[in-house]
Formats: C-alpha cells, sequence, structure tokens
C-alpha cells in the first residue's frame, strides 16, 4: 500500500500496521518531491491474537471492505516495512504503481506483496502482525500483463488458511498453512500441470494471469487471464477456476459474453461472489478504442460450472 503525503514529498511505499491490521484494501498513486526519513518505529510488547481473517482485496469474495476487527487508534505507527524496494517515479515525479492488499491471517500473520527489484516482479513476505518480524518469504516468477498504469499483484488466503500468490504462465503458488514458516510452496495449472511442464518457457511468455484471485468459502478459486494467440496450450483469453481439489476449468471471455468485442477479462478487476457463493461476477472488456474506451460487460456465471447465466452493461 503507498502511502503518500503533499505534493511536495516523496514518500517510499510501505505498509504500517496498528497493533492488529484491519481494513486494508489495495491502492495506488504517487506524487513527487524529496524524500523523507523514516521514523524508526516504538516496538510494544508483542500479544498474541485470534479474529477474524482478511482474506483479500477488499477482505471477502464480495469486497465488501468491511472488517470484523474493529480498527486501532491511529496514533502510532508499531511498525512498517517497503512494499516496494526500488520504487520507479515518472519524469513529473509520479509513482504510476497499484499495490497489492496485504491479507491478514486469523491468527494475526500478515501477509503480503513485494515489489523486489526496480522492474516488475514480486515475492510474498509474511510477517508477525504484532511485531513485523519476518516469518516467511518466497519468490514469485509472475509476469505483468501490458499495462500503463502497473496493476496490482495480490495474494490470497482461503477460509482454510491456505494462501495463493499469481505465477508467471497462468500457474499459482500455493501453501496450506499460511501461518507456518515450514509449509512447502506448491504450484498448480489451471490447464493441466503436466501441459505447463512440458512448455513452460513458451507458456511463461503466453500466458498471464490479469486480476487478483478470489477465492470462495469452500476453497475454490478463480481468476482472469490474458492468453496470446497461438500459444500450445490452445487457451483463450478467459476466466479460470481451480477447484478446492486440484482441478482447474476455463471459459473464453469472448464467448461467455457472445460478444466479439470482447476479448479477455479486465486487467485489475477482481472477481466476486454472490452471497450464497453460487454466481461469480467477472467484468470482460475488448482492446481500447482510438477513444480509450473498451467495450465492456458485467458477467455473471455458474461459480461451479462457469457457465452464463446472464448479463448485462
Amino acid at each position: 500500500m503507498s502511502f503518500l503525503t503533499s505534493t511536495r514529498t516523496r514518500v517510499l511505499p510501505v505498509v504500517l500496521a496498528a497493533t492488529l491490521l484491519a481494513g486494508l484494501v489495495a491502492c495506488g498513486g504517487g506524487n513527487g518531491g524529496t524524500t523523507a526519513t523514516p521514523v524508526p518505529p516504538t516496538i510494544p510488547t508483542p500479544t498474541p491474537a485470534v479474529g477474524s481473517a482478511w482474506l483479500g482485496f477488499g477482505g471477502d469474495a464480495q469486497h465488501a471492505a468491511v472488517s470484523k476487527v474493529a480498527t486501532q487508534p491511529l496514533s502510532r505507527i508499531v511498525w512498517q516495512t517497503p512494499v516496494d524496494v526500488a520504487p520507479q517515479y515518472s519524469s513529473r515525479g509520479y509513482l504510476l504503481y497499484h499495490y497489492g492488499s496485504p491479507v491478514i491471517t486469523a491468527g494475526n500473520t500478515v501477509i503480503l506483496p513485494v515489489k523486489r527489484e526496480a522492474k516488475d516482479l514480486y515475492r510474498v513476505e509474511a510477517r508477525s502482525g504484532a511485531t513485523g518480524a519476518l516469518l516467511w518469504s518466497v519468490e514469485s516468477d509472475y509476469t505483468m500483463p501490458t499495462h500503463r498504469w502497473t496493476p496490482s499483484y495480490n495474494v490470497t488466503l482461503t477460509s482454510g488458511n491456505r494462501i495463493y500468490a499469481p505465477g508467471a504462465g497462468g500457474k499459482v503458488f500455493f501453501r496450506d498453512n499460511a501461518d507456518s514458516a515450514s509449509s512447502t510452496t506448491q504450484t498448480a495449472v489451471f490447464y493441466g500441470d503436466g501441459l505447463y511442464a512440458g512448455a513452460k518457457v513458451a507458456l511463461d511468455a503466453s500466458v498471464t494471469i490479469n486480476t487478483p484471485i478470489t477465492a470462495d468459502l469452500q476453497g475454490n478459486i478463480y481468476f482472469g487471464f490474458i492468453a496470446l494467440p497461438g500459444n500450445v496450450a490452445g487457451l483463450t483469453s478467459g476466466i479460470a477456476r481451480i477447484g478446492a481439489d486440484g482441478r482447474g476449468s476455463w471459459v473464453s471471455a469472448s464467448a461467455s459474453a457472445a460478444e466479439p468485442l470482447v476479448s479477455k477479462t479486465a486487467t485489475n478487476s477482481a472477481p466476486a461472489l454472490s452471497m450464497d457463493q453460487s454466481t461469480l461476477y467477472v467484468v470482460v472488456n475488448g482492446d481500447p478504442t482510438n477513444s480509450g474506451r473498451p467495450t465492456g460487460y458485467l458477467l455473471a456465471l455458474d461459480s461451479a460450472t462457469l457457465a452464463t447465466k446472464e448479463g448485462c452493461c
């Protein structure tokens, strides 16, 4: 998350933490000027905390951004950590980036995406919510879709405390216990692990996840992806689902919308689920026209089959 001051001050993007973090969502922006010197935080005696998890972008699968944990008084900084170790400002001093939302486990582990180089390369860090101490970290090989403003790189928790993060080629990384430093990092590919393994270099270059990942209460996950024409997996840009059992499926954005001008899911637009978890809502659009306004639709899909239920514009 980028915390910014006046138009005359430039501050490194950081996560600021209260005693128990709550209510964090993704955001971006920037400004220009001189660099401020961070004030060293005062670290309190760690207090074990158990509460309601903040699962991902907007906190839940509806992205309601309503926390079940009351916010602490915003009168002090308990700890802070960068979310971008090498911010790249424009020639006019603007930071044209969106930064991903931290997630918080019920055991008060704060997990955040960190841009780890001047290039758009990322790692995932897990830190103690009480002290900010690093518990574990994993580097991702994720590559960004084509963009102007840099989209956010997001991580997602399931209700079973599994953590997901996007990787290259449309794969996802996951750890079964988000609190544990000894949990193994694994991968899953919605179009097949074997197919990906047999053409990794080609698929890493031609398939890109372009939305945050959304998880339902059963541990199934959903996300949008962009696939270049002629890719060896035979994919068309669309919406993917990986079940809690590891089985993957996908549908084409164009076919789901029944609109030839639609070519992909809208970049940076997180899929959302209905309260009963039966309907998946996604935004799809086409390539920008000369006016800069692509054709777009909101689709309602069956969350189990990804079949289109209804659409609206």
